[in-house]
């Protein structure tokens, strides 16, 4: 009896698959901006790449804090596909002291940044990255862990 798996079994592979099937639908909608599923998976391969080329690969804990919307997925979805887990927090303030992660990718940096620290910006999705090696979406487990789903805030009363 054949394998169970057929395909790729990735958040990625479902939105590449979908791509494929509806290039120019709308995959995101943010503000005013509509964006095709041909113009998602592009942006995440550039952000993969752009990942792959830091060698921000293999496992551990990545926090991501990018206020814009649209970024801030293309990121978590890139660090997912080279093998990070992920937890959202909306300020890199002293989140990190509290969860500990293995990289921080914000928007800005702050008074606690670290080595950790990775700055994002627009450049993380413009066209030059297309330039780098390709990146070669790995087999996962099902019991490989993709992305812890967590914001957090802190409580303006909070004493931590």
């Amino acid at each position: 009896m054949g394998s169970p798996f057929l395909f790729k079994s990735t958040f990625y592979a479902s939105i590449l698959h979908r791509a494929r099937c509806a290039t120019r639908a709308t995959a995101v909608s943010f503000g005013n901006q509509d964006v095709s599923y041909a113009e998602l998976v592009r942006d995440i391969e550039r952000a993969t790449r752009r990942l792959a080329a830091r060698r921000s690969n293999g496992t551990g804990l990545a926090m991501v804090s990018v206020a814009h919307p649209y970024l801030h997925w293309i990121l978590t979805i890139a660090l997912c596909g080279v093998g990070f887990c992920t937890v959202s927090a909306l300020q890199a303030g002293h989140t990190p002291q509290l969860i500990q992660p293995d990289l921080i990718f914000a928007d800005t940096r702050t008074e606690h940044a670290d080595s950790r620290f990775v700055t994002v910006d627009q450049e993380w999705i413009a066209p030059d990255a297309d330039k780098l090696p390709a990146f070669v979406d790995p087999e996962h487990m099902p019991d490989t862990p993709l992305r812890t789903t967590a914001s957090w805030r802190p409580h303006s009363s909070s004493s931590w």
